[in-house]
């Protein structure tokens, strides 16, 4: 992301409150949206932080909305509305309404495809990188965040275990995978050929991925599949799903993620497999 040039104030700038940001000790992705929004407003409002008004953000809102979805526009209100109570401007942010879609899991069709291992001696590393991640995806509902910050070391062979050290409530989750996904996850490893403490899904040059660098490689994984569906989201609407149809209910929301990631990966990972690949 370029460097924003920030609009001072005589008294107020934004760097105040990236400043505060970094007092509240803020994750960076969440410092990162803020960012983001402001640049957004600022394409559109071209006065100072202390006179913004109503009227303000209103026009953000109308002319937001032509290019992007509520969806979007919401995200960027939420963050605004951060930023706007720092400076106690008078200003009310108020969410967008809108006929919701329900994100659709992938098909057992579209599974199928997915899950066919490629040929390692023709595909690329990369072909083979996102089909071991397409498994860890569906055995453990895992968001893109915590999959690229995944290390070699952080996955136990002997005892079938992961951990993930970065999740949305920054804590640090350690689950049992199955054996199957052991097998996988050991032959990757062998083939990435990394140290311990190098990022177990690096990019073709062997470095960290970036979220957004896996979001567009698994895109066109996916396409070259000829599955249309994209979205590494998608993957955790389909574990949940998975989840559900072999007897989990529908947990509450407070308990949705550790139900997911603490009772049902076993069983949702070996049921996909079972039904949506060929046996050996």
């Amino acid at each position: 992301m370029e460097k924003l040039k920030l609009k001072l104030t005589k008294t107020k700038n934004f760097e105040d409150f990236l400043s505060w940001c970094k007092v509240k000790n803020l994750r960076k992705p969440t410092v990162n949206s803020y960012i983001l929004a402001w640049d957004m407003f600022n394409r559109i409002y071209d006065g100072e932080i202390e006179d913004i008004d109503q009227s303000d953000v209103n026009a953000f809102v109308l002319e937001t909305h032509k290019r992007v979805k509520p969806t979007t526009v919401n995200q960027y209100l939420r963050h605004l509305r951060a930023i706007f109570n720092y400076f106690e401007l008078p200003v009310k942010v108020k969410l967008l309404r809108y006929d919701y879609e329900p994100k659709v899991p992938y098909t057992k069709s579209e599974l199928a495809k997915l899950l066919v291992k490629p040929d390692l001696k023709t595909e690329s590393f990369l072909t083979y990188r996102n089909w071991v991640i397409v498994n860890l995806l569906l055995a453990t509902g895992a968001r893109a965040n915590t999959i690229v910050n995944i290390k070699v070391e952080d996955v136990d062979l002997d005892d079938y275990f992961i951990t993930f050290t970065t999740l949305k409530n920054r804590r640090t989750k350690r689950l049992p995978i199955p054996a199957v996904l052991v097998d996988i996850l050991r032959e990757y490893i062998n083939y990435r050929n990394g140290k311990p403490d190098d990022y177990l899904f690096c990019n073709s040059y062997g470095a960290k991925s970036t979220v957004n660098d896996l979001y567009h490689t698994m895109c066109d994984f996916s396409q070259s599949r000829g599955v249309e569906k994209t979205g590494l989201h998608r993957f955790r609407h389909t574990f949940a799903k998975e989840f559900m149809l072999n007897g989990g209910g529908h947990p509450e929301p407070a308990t949705y993620a550790n139900t997911l990631y603490n009772r049902a990966n076993k069983a949702v990972y070996q049921s996909v497999r079972c039904r949506y690949t060929e046996h050996d």
